[in-house]
């Protein structure tokens, strides 16, 4: 990967982290989070998509509003895994994603 990509993808990937902890601030972190089920994350990663193709204008559609959506689904999505972790480690059932159960969605 060229530096210029993997320099660009670093980037991208604070602007997320600071989304979600913009996020854990105004919900209140794990204590929330923890209360939803997949449904609801499901539900919630749906409506901020839709969001991002809902302003359109004579010249197409507004990126710059359609990439802020699009960060808050990439820092709902993580939300979600740091749930299911919790929540699978309560119960003793490991997350490593090299675990096969993985392997079977691909």
């Amino acid at each position: 990967m060229p530096d210029t990509v993997a320099a660009k993808r670093v980037g991208i990937f604070a602007e997320i982290e600071r989304e979600r902890l913009r996020q854990d601030k105004k919900w209140g972190g794990p204590t929330h989070d923890d209360t939803k089920g997949v449904r609801d994350w499901v539900t919630c990663i749906t409506v901020y998509l839709g969001k991002a193709v809902g302003r359109e204008s004579e010249w197409g559609v507004d990126l710059s509003f359609s990439r802020i959506a699009i960060v808050k689904v990439a820092a709902l999505c993580v939300a979600a895994l740091e749930s299911f972790d919790r929540k699978m480690m309560a119960v003793g059932i490991s997350d490593d994603p090299a675990a096969s159960r993985y392997n079977a969605m691909d």
